[in-house]
């Protein structure tokens, strides 16, 4: 019974060791500001389109 009991109390502490090297306790920061720049690159593809189904109403 014991061993069972410590093996809980055991994953309990790990988790939260875990999360919080993962910052999950972190004060959330939100900052705007201007990054870049950026490169797009893309391929412009057109299909056919026939057999698409309509999602939504």
């Amino acid at each position: 019974m014991n061993y069972i009991i410590v093996g809980i109390l055991g994953l309990t502490v790990l988790l939260a060791i875990f999360l919080c090297y993962m910052g999950f306790f972190r004060k959330i920061e939100i900052t705007e500001k201007e990054t870049g720049p950026y490169k797009v690159v893309f391929k412009e593809h057109v299909g056919n389109y026939k057999e698409q189904v309509k999602l939504g109403r």
